[in-house]
């Protein structure tokens, strides 16, 4: 089971650096986050959600419409606006810098918050979300699916337990990460 999330990094000048890190990332965790809303019920959206439950950090990156979904869950770590990703299933380990933003009127309705998630050689991918969209507990998410229909796939199919991740192991090597940044 599994959802979509994202990541930020923001740039305030008069802040200092660690805490521009953490202002650009500060709606990135415990977020559901979409590349976009869906056209129709077999519409197969991006979705990724980057959970931090009891200190246990994991996530949960697919694509999934009402009728299917493709889930892959991962072990993540942030530093300041460097999120560090590690995929079990493949064994992949990558990075990518992540940065978060107010972005109402800019972004199509009904979204408010922006994500931007940068690779090295600059290629980025964003997703959406609403100030709504926190993932607290399981009952949040049903509420969140009863009030956005269009999205109860998405939220249905969040996990809230943390799979069993070694996020230090040293079998992780450098890969293509799913979500978009190859």
């Amino acid at each position: 089971m599994g959802a979509v999330a994202a990541l930020g990094f923001g740039t305030y000048s008069l802040l200092s650096s660690s805490d521009e890190d953490a202002a650009g990332t500060r709606d990135l965790v415990n977020q559901v986050w979409i590349e976009r809303m869906p056209d129709t019920p077999r519409d197969m959206i991006g979705h990724i959600v980057i959970l931090d439950r009891d200190g246990q950090q994991f996530g949960i990156v697919g694509r999934g419409s009402r009728w299917r979904h493709a889930l892959e869950a991962f072990g993540w770590r942030l530093e300041g606006s460097k999120l560090k990703l590690f995929f079990p299933q493949d064994r992949v380990r990558g990075d990518v810098n992540a940065r978060t933003w107010k972005c109402a009127g800019e972004a199509p309705a009904p979204f408010e918050l922006c994500v931007e998630f940068t690779n090295d050689q600059g290629r980025s991918v964003q997703f959406y979300s609403h100030p709504d969209w926190v993932v607290k507990d399981a009952g949040s998410l049903e509420a969140l699916a009863m009030e956005t229909p269009a999205l109860a796939s998405v939220f249905d199919n969040i996990q809230l337990s943390a799979p069993e991740l070694d996020v230090d192991s040293t079998q992780f090597e450098e890969g293509a990460l799913p979500f978009g940044l190859r």
